[in-house]
């Protein structure tokens, strides 16, 4: 089965930890699944973790803010603040980092989206596409259900689990 988990910004203190309890249930780094086996209940599963944008995000919002950056170089800056949140996730945990969704392998991974996103380009360019949208998408394009950890402070406040449809 496979499974997206966005985890929000605000949770940066707490996402190393979350993130490991997940690698010790599920594992990481192990062999991939192949695309046949991920409709089966029977077979593991497949944890990909969307990083927020966060503190890094609100960086390149507050520099749009002052510099008036084109809505392209905002969105690129954006996805780049989330990249910078997946390395802080990999530093922080065990989990593998990832930069395609071609091939997922089974157990945690950490998506670094720049790459996948530059290649594909399938969002529009403005401050509306949010790191929820991207999750959305990411998990829409491999099939998987989408949960959306966010926080506030040291609690989490809300898990959304959603399937089917997005975008």
């Amino acid at each position: 089965m496979r499974v997206v988990i966005k985890i929000g910004g605000s949770l940066i203190k707490e996402a190393p930890e979350l993130v490991d309890r997940l690698v010790k249930e599920f594992g990481s780094e192990s062999p991939r699944i192949p695309e046949e086996a991920c409709t089966s209940e029977e077979h593991p599963y497949s944890i990909l973790i969307v990083p927020g944008g966060g503190i890094f995000a609100d960086a390149v919002r507050k520099t749009d803010e002052r510099f008036s950056l084109s809505a392209d170089a905002a969105h690129w800056m954006a996805i780049l603040g989330m990249e910078q949140y997946a390395c802080y996730l990999k530093d922080k945990s065990r989990a593998l980092g990832i930069d395609s969704i071609a091939s997922l392998p089974q157990g945690v991974s950490v998506l670094f989206p720049y790459r996948l996103l530059r290649t594909k380009d399938p969002l529009p360019h403005s401050w509306d596409v949010t790191s929820d949208t991207i999750a959305a998408w990411v998990a829409k394009q491999i099939g998987a259900t989408l949960i959306k950890a966010t926080g506030c402070g040291r609690h989490i406040q809300k898990w959304e689990i959603s399937q089917g449809n997005f975008c």
